[in-house]
């Protein structure tokens, strides 16, 4: 798997600001065959929310509001299908790995730079963090980690739900990918291998840097396996 690094130096990356332009031409994720398509898929959560809901819950009220609300419109902006939404968690799929990471990267920002109130940034999970040299800002507000998988041609499928009519997608690709989301800390955009070198060609179109961060296994069970052994290795 690869982590995508922002680019400040908490995670060694080159100074710079991170912009991410919407693809309003980007094809809709339910458009894609499964047999042909490679779909890339982003989910999404926030960092010790439950802690943060425990602790703070009118505080954790107000950043639930607006990170779903903040999510939504970066659905939209980058061309994403919303799958499933379970407490601040979101599945989200993509017609092109362009479109899953400049959404990952225009959602950092997003949630850094809202003007959030004195009493989310009191909650210690959310607090605002900076550079000690530069006193440039690290973090600020609620943490969101990132886990993105390209779902390769025979790994991922998708179905009508028979009650809602609405898209569904499972299959090995969509479970590697819930597993990897747990990968990353907050702040933090992890890909896999293959998500990178879906992005690699057209890597020009995102202002951002790849670092890889080495090879991991993965056990049959986090990947709706059977539990009995076996797993999978993939880089990131």
């Amino acid at each position: 798997q690869q982590r995508l690094l922002r680019a400040d130096k908490l995670l060694d990356a080159l100074a710079g600001t991170l912009r991410a332009t919407a693809n309003p031409d980007a094809a809709p994720a339910t458009s894609l065959n499964p047999a042909t398509d490679t779909m890339m898929l982003v989910f999404t959560d926030i960092q010790d929310s439950t802690t943060a809901a425990a602790e703070h819950p009118n505080a954790m009220a107000v950043v639930q509001e607006v990170h779903d609300r903040l999510m939504r419109q970066g659905i939209q902006r980058f061309a994403g299908y919303e799958i499933h939404t379970q407490g601040d968690a979101f599945e989200i799929a993509f017609a092109s790995a362009v479109s899953a990471v400049q959404f990952c990267l225009w959602i950092q920002d997003a949630l850094s730079s809202y003007d959030w109130s004195k009493e989310v940034l009191a909650v210690t999970q959310f607090t605002t963090v900076l550079d000690p040299e530069t006193h440039d800002v690290i973090f600020r507000g609620p943490r969101v980690r990132c886990g993105a998988h390209a779902a390769l041609p025979g790994m991922w499928r998708k179905a009508t739900h028979g009650y809602t009519h609405h898209t569904v997608f499972g299959g090995e690709g969509v479970d590697l990918c819930a597993a990897v989301s747990d990968a990353g800390h907050g702040g933090q955009i992890v890909l896999t291998k293959d998500a990178a070198d879906t992005l690699i060609p057209r890597i020009h179109k995102v202002d951002a840097l790849l670092e890889s961060i080495g090879t991991f296994r993965i056990e049959a069970e986090e990947c709706g396996g059977d539990g009995s052994g076996g797993g999978i290795t993939v880089g990131l």
